[in-house]
């Protein structure tokens, strides 16, 4: 994992990175019993997208890629 800057109340990339694993995690948990989740997850990836953008941080927080970094 790469060193940021800790200012804080910033939000990182290591940040967004645990958000949107626990979030794919949970939607994948809950994705077997109701399959509709993954009609929300379309929105939660659109939203997170810009939420991203909005901060200037990389969209590329995949399961895959953070679990390289640990």
């Amino acid at each position: 994992m790469s060193k940021e800057s800790e200012v804080p109340g910033e939000i990182t990339e290591a940040d967004l990175a645990i958000a949107r694993m626990a979030t794919d995690m949970a939607i994948a948990s809950v994705g077997e019993q109701n399959p509709d989740i993954y009609t929300m997850k379309a929105h939660f990836d659109d939203a997170f997208g810009h939420l991203c953008k909005i901060l200037g941080k990389s969209n590329r927080t995949t399961m895959d890629e953070t679990s390289a970094g640990s």
